[in-house]
């Protein structure tokens, strides 16, 4: 499994015997990541549970890499005027690291070369705005980096809301955001996504179930980094509750994890854009690196 997606699910393949692999998972639960895994291995997932820091530190050892990768920067605005935005947006995630990364510009070409180019270099992530002949499933499906889509004018990033999704996604999307976040001097706010027609906080956050587990640690990571962090959470369908607490909240960044090529993602933002939300302020979407992408259609 290529060491990014590998990190993505914190996945680590153990045997192969009959058609079967056994794979070491800190959430076997997350039936995207059992899918996407037997497509690129072509078996049958056998998932063990383990735990998270464990498999974390076996795949740095077996991939020879140690501490956070260096990060990659596409930038693509759909129209002249949507430019500055873009690149001030590019300019924030590149002065979050103590050795800023090249940036490539795109410049003026069309969006499937600027996808082309961000696969090609690596990239980690694609900073654009959205042009307006291409829907928003067909970039997240093409894009082989983590996305942030930039609308209207850049505004200060002051409050975050982390739609988390439960799962080892997660963790990466807190690698993405704790630079951010001091550098900003942003708030968070952790948004479990609880598909549950109705709210019962003693089987959430009562015991010593996975989701109790997994959103101690989420806490107690950021309050190990001394940021500020609040909870909310919500019942009912998940894109129904992002696009609830958005339309609440006054939040200056959106954050959501793919998990696989994004149909979950498409779908909240659907549900955004036909309720009218958060329809000016940006979006960061992250995606799982060294994912199979399909072909991009010429257009």
């Amino acid at each position: 499994v290529p060491y990014g997606l590998a990190m993505y699910y914190l996945a680590l393949p153990l045997a192969q015997e009959n058609g079967h692999v056994s794979v070491a998972l800190a959430h076997p639960e997350n039936t995207t990541a059992l899918t996407t895994l037997r497509s690129v291995l072509q078996a049958e997932i056998v998932p063990v549970r383990s735990q998270s820091d464990k498999i974390r530190t076996a795949l740095q050892r077996l991939h020879g890499l140690n501490g956070r990768p260096a990060q990659r920067i596409v930038m693509w605005s759909a129209a002249p005027e949507d430019g500055p935005a873009v690149r001030q947006m590019a300019a924030i995630f590149a002065r979050m690291h103590d050795t800023p990364p090249p940036v490539l510009d795109a410049g003026q070409v069309e969006i499937e070369a600027a996808l082309a180019v961000a696969q090609e270099s690596h990239a980690t992530l694609v900073v654009l705005s959205l042009p307006p002949d291409r829907t928003l499933n067909e970039v997240v499906s093409h894009s082989s980096g983590s996305l942030v889509l930039v609308r209207g004018e850049h505004r200060p990033i002051k409050s975050i809301l982390v739609a988390a999704r439960g799962y080892a996604s997660d963790d990466q999307v807190l690698d993405w955001l704790e630079p951010l976040v001091q550098k900003q001097r942003a708030q968070v706010t952790l948004f479990p996504l609880l598909g549950l027609p109705t709210l019962d906080l003693d089987d959430i956050f009562c015991g010593d179930g996975p989701a109790k587990r997994h959103m101690d640690h989420l806490l107690q990571r950021l309050a190990g980094e001394h940021l500020a962090a609040s909870l909310r959470v919500r019942a009912g369908d998940p894109a129904a509750q992002v696009v609830a607490e958005l339309r609440e909240g006054d939040y200056d960044l959106l954050v959501i994890a793919a998990e696989a090529h994004g149909q979950f993602v498409t779908r909240v933002l659907a549900a955004m854009q036909e309720q009218g939300v958060h329809r000016d302020r940006p979006i960061f979407i992250l995606k799982p690196a060294d994912m199979p992408i399909p072909a991009v259609k010429p257009q």
